[in-house]
């Protein structure tokens, strides 16, 4: 599986991958580190491994908080286009 059809800076035709679990969790910790983009909180694998290490059979969502919409609707226990994150 290619990571740049993840990543919509890198393939307009991204998709998003609505849940990471145990049965992909792996699989997708192995394609974010080819990712190239790491900030200082490790990049996506950095965040995906600190979210596996505190889940612990809760659930968090990955959404883009730039969008102010986003943030809101999170907040308020509204549906928010994302990642749900369940490990």
């Amino acid at each position: 599986m290619s990571l740049a059809k993840w990543n919509p800076k890198k393939d307009k035709n991204a998709k998003r991958i609505p849940l990471i679990d145990k049965s992909n969790f792996e699989e997708v910790i192995t394609q974010t580190e080819q990712a190239g983009t790491v900030d200082v909180t490790g990049g996506m694998k950095g965040k995906l491994e600190k979210l596996k290490e505190m889940l612990q059979g809760t659930t968090a969502l990955i959404f883009d908080a730039n969008k102010e919409e986003n943030f809101y609707k999170a907040l308020t226990g509204k549906e928010v286009e994302g990642t749900e994150v369940k490990l």
